[in-house]
């Protein structure tokens, strides 16, 4: 970002949020179809981050949890700082044309 200093607070915002996307990516798959709104907010060392998770529509609501969770658990591991992750998991349903 132009004007940006480094170590400021925006600069430290936007390697936190690499650094999810980075655990994030590597912990995707299993049936996770896509990953959406995203946010992650650093305060010292303690991270929060929120995410959706989209996965196939006939999958069971305790299928889907479970993944979640296990997800969650690896990404927080990979950041390897004091975390929450908070999911919610969504159906991808199909889009009908009206």
């Amino acid at each position: 970002m132009k004007g940006e200093v480094p170590g400021s607070s925006l600069a430290e915002d936007t390697v936190a949020h690499e650094r999810v996307l980075n655990a994030l990516q590597g912990n995707i798959g299993g049936g996770v179809i896509r990953v959406h709104h995203l946010r992650a907010i650093r305060a010292g060392r303690f991270q929060h981050v929120e995410a959706h998770l989209v996965v196939p529509e006939f999958w069971s609501v305790e299928r889907a949890h479970n993944m979640s969770e296990d997800v969650a658990a690896r990404v927080m591991r990979d950041l390897g700082t004091m975390c929450d992750f908070e999911e919610a998991v969504r159906p991808d349903m199909p889009r009908v044309a009206l």
